[in-house]
């Protein structure tokens, strides 16, 4: 039996432009640029675009009210050739070469609800990415730029904006998305007003894990919330793989604590930063590590006591899986966010350079 994610895979596989085009090939597609120039299924005219944007694959016509056509590879094969669900993965998993067993219809609707939810969480997040530039988020992007964060790195953070539930929904509803698809991914967004700062958690393969938000001020002592917080307390609330995993395809890993750590690292060109999001690695991150290929890793989590007592643990827990760990000692205090942002990125470089095996800080510690 295909797991709940074989549909994930197909939709996956289906990235690959090659596929696509041996796929649509009675729509006599043609590769341009960034995308597939092809026959409207509607129309007839060699008109529709097919667009390769890493998520999903859809064919538009742009003919306005003379066509315009919206339909996705699914349904275009589905009604084409008449089929149901079921006959429908079937028919996609055999052309990208995923083992398919059959499923009941249940699964299948299963599948594509959590597709859909995926899709709804990336949308959602570049529509927070565009409310960032807003006068709304004035307030926001003043205390990113207080924190020492340029323009650019906002953008290549990918840090979105939450204007508020009421908008958020009006967004979403207009976009499609209803109430069921909400009450999965999104079952927090009525209570996250003040972590208005947003951004993806995402797999290994740069799937959605979850969206997050992060509070625009200062942490106290007094406060009765998290720093950060997702937007579901449910599946779409977890962590489950390092931040950051599926830009780190390659080279050395350095593993930080916060998730804002990883993402100004890769704004600022130091590749291979993901984010644990605690001091510790969590089960699910644990697994994750044990797949991936055996490179050098580089602790660099915060100079105080919960990151040296973090380090020491993954020092075990990572050695004992094969990986060579060396480690990068972060001042007392501080954090790789707050260096970069204070004293630039070649400070946490200059860090890194300097880190040392992880049996030498041992004995030393």
């Amino acid at each position: 039996m295909v797991g709940k994610n074989g549909l994930e895979e197909v939709k996956a596989r289906l990235q690959d432009i090659s596929v696509r085009m041996e796929l649509l090939r009675d729509l006599h597609p043609d590769k341009k640029g960034d995308h597939i120039l092809l026959d409207c299924p509607l129309c007839g005219k060699h008109e529709a675009f097919l667009y390769d944007n890493n998520r999903k694959s859809i064919i538009e016509c742009p003919r306005g009210n003379n066509c315009g056509v919206k339909v996705s590879i699914w349904d275009y094969i589905q009604e084409k050739e008449g089929l149901d669900n079921g006959e429908t993965f079937r028919r996609l998993a055999e052309a990208v070469g995923v083992s398919y067993h059959p499923q009941t219809e249940d699964q299948i609707n299963k599948a594509r609800k959590e597709a859909t939810e995926r899709d709804m969480l990336e949308d959602v997040q570049g529509y927070f990415q565009d409310c960032m530039k807003t006068d709304k988020a004035a307030s926001a992007r003043a205390y990113l730029k207080e924190r020492g964060y340029t323009e650019d790195d906002i953008l290549n953070m990918g840090l979105g904006f939450f204007p508020g539930y009421k908008e958020t929904v009006q967004w979403l509803e207009g976009k499609g998305y209803t109430q069921e698809n909400r009450e999965q991914a999104l079952n927090c967004l009525n209570t996250r007003g003040g972590h208005t700062v947003t951004f993806l958690w995402r797999d290994r393969w740069g799937r959605p894990l979850s969206l997050w938000g992060r509070l625009a001020r200062k942490v106290t002592d007094t406060d009765q919330v998290g720093k950060y917080l997702p937007f579901s307390d449910g599946v779409y609330g977890k962590k489950s793989f390092p931040l950051n995993l599926d830009k780190a395809k390659e080279g050395e890993l350095v593993i930080v604590e916060g998730p804002f750590d990883a993402l100004l690292a890769q704004a600022r060109g130091i590749p291979g930063a993901v984010a644990l999001g605690s001091s510790h690695l969590a089960g699910e991150q644990r697994k994750a590590f044990e797949v991936i290929q055996k490179r050098q890793i580089t602790l660099a989590l915060d100079g105080d006591k919960a990151g040296q007592e973090g380090t020491e643990k993954a020092i075990r827990e990572l050695e004992g899986m094969g990986f060579p760990v060396f480690v990068a000692e972060i001042p007392e205090g501080e954090d790789p966010d707050s260096i970069m942002s204070r004293q630039g990125a070649d400070a946490f470089r200059e860090i890194l350079r300097n880190a040392i095996p992880a049996a030498r800080w041992m004995v030393n510690r």
